[in-house]
């Protein structure tokens, strides 16, 4: 609605008086709105404020008043009306047609709320001028005197306050991340008082740790630097830039503005997410390209059908041939579909130089760097080539590497003696080198021992163990 004003410079707003009560009750069904009091029972005639339906049938009776000028002149959300015209002249016939409009239809405006031929205008909680779109400065005085919430309620209410406007917020994904935390389902519901809540008795206060607490206070932070928002403009060329970490991902859409002589990228809108916990798990490739995916569908009332080829900047190097890449996974084949409905170009810049990096970082919430057993994995993989070496089959059977599934790592136990039986020879006869029986997986995992694989070559039993990873599902190394 708001991208409707770009290139205006004057402004009038229109607040309707009594605006619900100008709708008749259909004929028939008054009694549906009966009240009882002590005078005896009562029922409206016209549409009273409470009803279900009466927003949206007010909505629809608005724009059937204005729909001549709805989105060339005038924008409305229900009561409130803002006309708006690119010089004074035009300015001043578009509010004659508009209040003849409402004259029409019976509708009577509160003077006290109204404001008229004004370059900065407040609507619908934000602070409108000429050259874009800010928060209004009395909900940024409301938030400083925001008291640090007090059970889940209260928390409730201040995230979905300042949800509304996280369009202005950078880092909202980033910064908000350890008050949404307390909003999850299962044991913290259950210690914060939901369901004590939904009972209807006064829930009791949760403590708030201190990261909760720095979390607060940086978001109050962040509405009183909020920038000023461009007004997208259709004409002009796009920018999107987009950057992923371990948790969120965030994007920056910008535009160029003159300002004093010289052309200058500003945003237009900020987006950050906070990722799922199977979408943590991707790469950092994937993380990369699922913030562009995502960026781009957030914004597609922007990208899909711009005037100009979308640059998108990112700090991932191997996404700038991604479009073109033959061999890709379903899930970025899935992603490539999305991508194709939009003219795009991805360029690599240096995440240092990202302004979009600093939407998905934060320095308390980095992942511990995994342990490695790199020596481990070297002295495996020398073991499998030394005894390759001296590899003979037996029997010409065709043996297969088999590696039942991976148990926590312990130490692989002494040999037993039931299992050292005589190694037999092609002919029938026997050496004086033992070989090591092979144990089964069942037998392996009933005794507890860690998976061992045995050569059994013609002169000697070589038995190795296979190392691996316990933070993963599948050996890290042969």
């Amino acid at each position: 609605m708001l991208d409707r004003l770009q290139g205006a410079k004057k402004f009038t707003k229109l607040d309707c008086k009594d605006a619900y009560n100008r709708v008749r009750i259909k004929g028939g069904g008054e009694w549906k709105t009966a009240f009882r009091t002590r005078f005896g029972l009562f029922e409206y005639l016209a549409m009273p404020f409470g009803l279900t339906n009466a927003p949206a049938t007010f909505q629809a009776f608005i724009d059937k008043a204005l729909g001549e000028f709805l989105d060339i002149t005038c924008v409305v959300y229900l009561d409130d009306i803002l006309i708006f015209s690119k010089n004074e002249s035009d300015h001043e016939e578009h509010v004659r047609q508009v209040l003849a409009a409402l004259r029409r239809y019976d509708l009577h405006l509160k003077i006290s709320k109204c404001s008229f031929n004004t370059t900065e205008v407040d609507f619908l909680g934000f602070r409108i001028n000429t050259e874009g779109i800010f928060m209004d400065p009395e909900r940024i005085r409301a938030v400083e005197e925001w008291l640090p919430p007090q059970d889940v309620h209260q928390l409730q209410v201040f995230l979905g306050f300042a949800n509304f406007f996280r369009r202005f917020i950078k880092n909202y994904s980033r910064i908000a991340a350890p008050l949404l935390n307390l909003l999850k389902t299962g044991k913290n519901k259950k210690e914060i008082g939901i369901k004590v809540r939904q009972t209807n008795v006064v829930p009791p206060p949760f403590p708030l740790s201190k990261i909760v607490l720095e979390a607060f206070k940086a978001l109050k932070e962040a509405f009183t630097s909020a920038p000023l928002l461009r007004y997208f403009d259709k004409n002009k060329p796009m920018r999107v830039e987009t950057d992923a970490s371990a948790f969120t991902i965030g994007g920056i859409l910008m535009q160029q503005f003159e300002i004093d002589g010289h052309l200058h990228w500003l945003p237009v809108a900020y987006y950050s997410k906070k990722l799922l916990d199977t979408e943590t798990r991707y790469g950092t490739g994937e993380q990369e390209l699922l913030a562009i995916v995502e960026a781009m569908h957030h914004w597609r009332h922007y990208c899909r059908g711009a005037r100009h080829p979308i640059v998108v900047l990112t700090d991932h190097a191997n996404l700038v041939w991604f479009m073109t890449t033959l061999n890709l996974t379903r899930r970025q084949l899935k992603w490539a579909e999305k991508l194709a409905e939009y003219d795009f170009n991805v360029t690599y810049r240096e995440g240092k130089k990202n302004p979009a990096n600093s939407l998905s970082r934060r320095p308390d919430y980095e992942l511990p760097k995994a342990s490695t057993t790199s020596t481990a994995a070297e002295t495996v993989q020398q073991s499998f080539r030394l005894g390759s070496n001296d590899y003979k089959p037996v029997q010409e059977k065709l043996y297969t590497l088999a590696v039942m599934t991976l148990r926590p790592r312990r130490p692989v136990r002494q040999v037993r003696q039931e299992d050292v039986v005589p190694n037999i020879n092609m002919d029938g006869g026997t050496t004086g080198t033992p070989a090591v029986r092979n144990l089964s997986a069942r037998e392996a995992s009933r005794n507890g021992d860690a998976v061992s694989v045995t050569y059994l070559l013609e002169k000697q039993a070589v038995m190795v163990m296979l190392w691996y990873d316990e933070t993963t599902s599948y050996p890290t190394s042969i």
